[in-house]
This record gives C-alpha cells, structure tokens and sequence, in this order.
C-alpha cells in the first residue's frame, strides 16, 4: 500500500513475489570463471521485459537474447539488467531492460544453459523461493479485504480522501467496496437523510461526463464509487481530473475552461471545489505498467 497524507493505494495481487536481488553485482564475473574464463561473454535471455526508445515509447522484449553488460538489480521500478543493445537500437551499445518478474536466463555463446561446474557452485547466491501452504495464503488474503474494508470505510468518514483499489478481476474487489458503501447508506438513511450520499459509476466515461459526475457529487461526506471505468487512466484530461480529487492539499480545485453547452445547460459552473470521497476500483496492474 502507497499512502499520502488523505490518498490510498491498495494493489491486491496475490502472485508470489520472488527476491531476486540475491542475484549479486559479481554475478557476471562468477559465471564467466565457471564456464572456461573472463573473455567469454555472458549471454541472457530475456523472456518478458520492456525498454524505452529514444522518444520515451515502451518497446517490449519478448524471449530475445542479449550480451550481458551489467547483472540484474532491483530498483524502485522494479528489476533490470543492462545488456549490449546494438543489435536492435542502433548506436545503443548500452541498453537498460526492465525484466518482468525477473523471467530470464543465462546461457553461453552457443545458447546452451550456464551450468556451475563443482569449484564455482557455491559462489552464486541461491534464490530462496518462499513456499507458503494454502492456509496461509487464505489468511493472507483475508487480511489484505479486511484491511480493505477499513480503509473504504474511512472514505466514507472523511478519514480518507481518495483510494485506489488494484488487482485481478473476480476477486471480490467490488463486492466488498459496495458492502460497506450500502451500509454507510443505511446509516444515512436511518439518520433521516433522504438524499443518496454515494454513487457507484461503471464503464466508459468521457471527460466531460467525469467532470458533471464529480460536481454532482462535491461536497463533504459524498462518495463517489468508480468501478470498472479504466478508460479514464488512459485518457489525459480525465486523468489529471482523477489527480486532482486525490491531490492531499487543502483545496481540491477542479476546472473545465473550454465550452461546453452541456455544462451551461446544467447549471454547472465552469470552476469548483470537490469535498468529497473517491473510490476508483480497477484491473490494471501499475507495477507491470511502470
């Protein structure tokens, strides 16, 4: 979980995660010393990873071998390797590949797999792959929508301002946010409160629509629900909109400057200040998109 000071980020991607930073800086050196000397290049095989082009632009790598420059490191993005490029980007004798989930190999110059001989066996450091029965994921997973649970809750009282719920689809993501969504609304009917208090919004939004739906619902202890609508982390006006109701200042100011018959129509002022919750629930993995 990624937190600000009234901004939540909870990612419920229940994969094992491997430590691969046992793989250390003389990693190359080691393996060039059990397959017959220094002067052998190391190749590796990388069977799912990205780098970026000149222009910024994601370019995937898919089961492509390379020279090996620089060993696999972990970093605030994740792991990479530092590989000889030249062979697909020109003039690019050093190239920076992100590798996903650490999926690679290393091999020789025949592409046949590295194996340690007996003197060098102990000299690389074993990847402990941690084991976990299903017991134990069981109650982790719980722990994680339990955690879940009140950290929906505190949007609905205003501890929280914004949470951002990732993980794989059909896991109960939704089920569990809308539960503890109907439930602050029967609070709030019991309280004698006529009027709704959240609003859950599933599918595409446009920009326009995204900014009438965050004006109708703007004021303190309104929650608005979005479920199933990724089109607006694709989509740069509605994304800075997102941005700016989990911004943690004071003030949530949002603005519309170009015309719009549909706001003039609507009554619905061209600049205002957003007061309430959100909750916007989705299928995308950010760490693979970074």
């Amino acid at each position: 979980m990624v937190h600000g000071n009234n901004f939540l980020f909870m990612a419920i991607w229940c994969d094992l995660v491997v430590d691969y930073d046992a793989l250390t800086v003389t990693i190359v050196e080691q393996i060039k010393q059990s397959v017959g000397g220094h002067n052998m290049p190391v190749k590796i095989r990388i069977k799912n990873g990205n780098y970026r082009d000149k222009e910024s632009r994601v370019v995937e790598v898919q089961n492509q071998v390379f020279t090996l420059i620089k060993p696999y490191r972990s970093g605030a993005n994740g792991g990479y390797v530092v590989v000889d490029g030249s062979r697909i980007v020109p003039n690019k004798p050093s190239l920076r590949v992100k590798v996903i989930d650490g999926d690679f190999s290393l091999e020789d110059e025949l592409g046949q797999p590295v194996v340690l001989d007996e003197a060098h066996a102990d000299a690389v450091p074993k990847i402990d792959v941690p084991t976990e029965t299903d017991e134990e994921a069981i109650s982790r997973i719980r722990k994680q929508f339990a955690v879940l649970d009140q950290m929906t809750h505190a949007v609905t009282v205003g501890t929280i301002r914004g949470l951002i719920v990732s993980g794989p689809p059909g896991i109960g993501k939704s089920f569990g946010v809308e539960q503890i969504a109907d439930a602050y609304e029967a609070e709030n009917r019991l309280a004698g409160n006529a009027l709704s208090l959240t609003e859950v919004v599933k599918g595409s939004v446009t920009p326009i629509a995204l900014y009438q739906t965050l004006f109708m619902n703007k004021d303190k202890g309104e929650v608005l629900i979005f479920d199933d609508c990724d089109s607006i982390l694709f989509d740069e006006v509605s994304l800075n909109m997102l941005k700016a109701v989990l911004d943690s200042g004071k003030k949530r100011m949002l603005s519309w400057k170009s015309e719009s018959n549909a706001l003039v129509r609507e009554g619905i002022p061209d600049r205002f200040e957003f007061k309430g919750g959100v909750i916007f629930i989705t299928n995308v993995n950010f760490e693979k998109c970074a």
